[in-house]
């Protein structure tokens, strides 16, 4: 089975969705399938992690589609540039990308049995398959904009991650059980640039008592104020070992993005942060299911050092609230999105 993904990362678009493409693209070649990405920008790390697994990159030379200008005369370049970079036809096409649409869909029917877009925001669509893992959405959402004949997933049941956040469940989830302290904080907003954000993040906890706090920095290059901070701080450009940072913390404070999976998958409570209109959904409804707290960038300052304060002390709050994020997710979706993919190219 053949399989293409359309997807970019880079300090712009932050790098969630390519991860998560190369997630489903590692269960697949697993299954016995052939992966090629399609990318405008791919930062080095991750280019580097896609080659490493086995799979194929083609960097495109069309104008990024994030480069905004008229939108159909946009996406019908770039669907020829794809065209012309897919060595053949594929079994699927998988396309994650925010600035592609159904006129990129509609040109690329060709060259595809089937294509999959993968959406949170409920906008139009050409394909056979919308996968929305933002929690609480309805997948009458998307009715008025897609084909009667195309199927809409919506849930974070199959979120894609990959393979070691399952795996590391077996050692996350035992310590959190009982009653416990807010000790070790982990705070990461992925590889954009949200150094304001990530600040204010870094500002809200401190004088929180006994605390040891770790930071990923990700894209965010203009971090000013750290010898201001009384707590100790473990500042990391980027990690590829994630799960093992999340299974380390008591809390993690980061965007309400698809990287809220993650923690959940860990059983992490979290304050969930909108770095945009986009991501609204998401926070609140994970706040509403009672395992993350959603916060804008002026709550951080505001509030968050209060909220967390009782929870210095030993109480149930934080192991109950992990209770309900693992209930979520449980870091197999990539693994069932593989198999029914593989079996429905069989059929």
């Amino acid at each position: 089975m053949k399989v293409a993904f359309c997807c970019d990362a880079g300090r712009a678009t932050g790098n969630g969705q390519m991860l998560r493409c190369l997630a489903l693209a590692d269960a697949l070649k697993a299954l016995g399938a052939t992966c090629i990405f399609l990318c405008h920008d791919a930062p080095d790390a991750i280019a580097g992690q896609i080659m490493a697994a086995g799979h194929r990159i083609e960097t495109l030379l069309s104008q990024n589609p994030m480069i905004y200008r008229d939108r159909d005369s946009l996406e019908q370049e770039d669907a020829a540039a794809c065209l012309k970079a897919l060595p053949g036809r594929v079994d699927w096409l998988v396309v994650a990308h925010v600035a592609l649409g159904p006129v990129w869909e509609t040109a690329m029917r060709p060259a595809a049995r089937r294509i999959l877009a993968v959406d949170t925001l409920a906008r139009f669509h050409d394909c056979d398959i919308v996968f929305d893992q933002t929690h609480g959405r309805d997948p009458a959402a998307y009715e008025p904009f897609v084909p009667k004949s195309c199927e809409v997933l919506c849930g974070a049941r199959d979120a894609w991650m990959r393979s070691e956040f399952a795996a590391t469940r077996a050692t996350s989830l035992p310590r959190r059980r009982d009653p416990h302290s807010l000790r070790r904080i982990l705070i990461s907003f992925g590889h954009g640039e949200f150094s304001g954000v990530l600040i204010a993040a870094l500002y809200c906890v401190d004088k929180l008592p006994g605390i040891e706090v770790r930071a990923i920095r990700g894209g965010c290059r203009h971090l000013s104020g750290l010898d201001l901070i009384s707590y100790p701080l473990e500042l990391l450009d980027t990690v590829d070992n994630m799960a093992e940072h999340l299974a380390w913390a008591d809390l993690a404070i980061g965007a309400s993005n698809s990287s809220v999976w993650e923690r959940a998958c860990l059983g992490v409570p979290s304050i969930n942060v909108p770095l945009n209109g986009h991501q609204d959904l998401n926070a609140s409804n994970t706040a509403l299911a009672g395992w993350a707290w959603s916060m804008g960038r002026d709550d951080l300052m505001k509030k968050a050092h209060d909220l967390l304060l009782p929870l210095c002390r030993e109480n149930p709050i934080l192991s109950r609230m992990s209770t309900a994020a693992a209930s979520v997710v449980d870091g197999l979706g990539a693994q069932r999105w593989a198999e029914r993919m593989m079996k429905e190219s069989e059929g």
